[in-house]
C-alpha cells in the first residue's frame, strides 16, 4: 500500500521545482484540486482494500499524513 502512495506522490508532488515555477497560479490551483481528489480516492481504496485483506482500520495508512510529510520534505 505504501508503495502505491509513494508512486502517486511522485506524479502529484514532483521533486523538480522547475516544473512548478513555469506554471501559472491558476494551473497550480487546478493541479492541487486534482491532487486533492486523488487523495480522497486513494484513501477510499486503502480503507476498502484493508477491509478485504482483514487489516484493522488503525493499521491503514493515512494518505493525507503521508502526502503532507512528503510536501514538508520538499519544502512546500
Amino acid at each position: 500500500m505504501q508503495i502505491s502512495i509513494d508512486n502517486a506522490l511522485k506524479i502529484w508532488e514532483p521533486e523538480n521545482e522547475d516544473h512548478e515555477s513555469t506554471t501559472s497560479n491558476t494551473n497550480q490551483r487546478e493541479r492541487e484540486l486534482e491532487a486533492w481528489k486523488w487523495h480522497i480516492v486513494c484513501q477510499g481504496k486503502m480503507t476498502s482494500g484493508a477491509h478485504d485483506m482483514g487489516i484493522p482500520k488503525w493499521a491503514v495508512p493515512n494518505v493525507k499524513a503521508i502526502w503532507d510529510a512528503k510536501r514538508n520534505r520538499l519544502g512546500k
